[in-house]
Formats: structure tokens, sequence, C-alpha cells
């Protein structure tokens, strides 16, 4: 184990939080390791001046204030916004339709941009073969001569 990890652990080590074999193995490691025994000296020094503090009095019905505020934060968690909104047996109508006006309306917008798509893809094509008879005669085989050639043959259609 390397130090870093050791003193990640010292604090459960002190406490006897650990089981026998890696205790062991981190009591081994401080006996041989003196940043890490520094380290278990500082520690074990921090929990000494705790100790010597008065104890701390709570303010009169602390725990049952924590506890409460602590359920209330539970309860907003465990609600999802779908539930805000929709109570939970119409969730999955909502949901049904939702999709399915989206289906619909995804179906309507491409009917409706197929008309406008299919003039404006003509029109494209149409240039493109005029911009390539600019050029002038194309290499035989060439790629853009196939092009050239498939987009006059589509236009024309």
């Amino acid at each position: 184990m390397t130090c870093k990890k050791i003193q990640r652990r010292l604090s459960a080590f002190l406490d006897g939080e650990l089981d026998q074999d890696l205790a062991r193995r981190i009591q081994e490691h401080v006996d041989s390791c003196p940043d890490c025994a520094a380290e278990l000296a500082r520690l074990q020094k921090v929990w000494q001046l705790l100790g010597t503090l008065p104890p701390v009095q709570a303010p009169p019905f602390f725990a049952a204030r924590v506890l409460a505020v602590a359920k209330k934060k539970r309860e907003r968690k465990s609600r999802s916004l779908g539930e805000l909104f929709i109570p939970r047996p119409l969730l999955p109508v909502a949901v049904s339709v939702g999709i399915l006006a989206g289906i619909l309306m995804g179906s309507w917008l491409g009917q409706l941009l197929m008309g406008t798509h299919s003039q404006a893809s003509e029109t494209f094509v149409t240039q493109v073969a005029t911009d390539f008879d600019n050029f002038g005669d194309l290499p035989p085989g060439s790629l853009s001569e196939v092009y050239v050639a498939l987009a006059s043959s589509n236009n024309s259609k």
C-alpha cells in the first residue's frame, strides 16, 4: 500500500474500524515508514486535544429539527419532475399522447418540407452542373464527369 492510502485510513485505524488484516498491514507500514508514523502521531495528538474539550450541549429539539429537514429533502428528491405536473396514474397516458403527437408532427413537417426540398435540390443540381460546365472538358472517367452526367440525367427527368 502507498503512503497516501495508508494516511487516508489512519483515522479508521485509530477508531478500530478496520478488519484485523488491514489493521495489521497499516501497523507494519507505520512501523517502517517515518512519514506515516509522524502523521499517525499528529492524528493521535489531535484526538487527545479534542478529548480535553468540554462537551457541547445541543439546543433543545436540535435532533428533531435536523431529522425533519432531512425528511423534507428526501421527499423532495423522491418525486420526479413528471409527478409534479401529471398525477402518477395518468403518466403512461401522457407519455403515449406525447409520442403520438411527436410522430404526427414529424410526419406533417416531413411532407411539408419534401415539396420545397425537391425543388431546392433540383435547382442546386442544375447550378452545380452549370458550374462544372464552366470548367470546360472534364477528364473522361473522372469523378467530376460521372457526377455531372448523373446530375444532368436526374435534372432532365
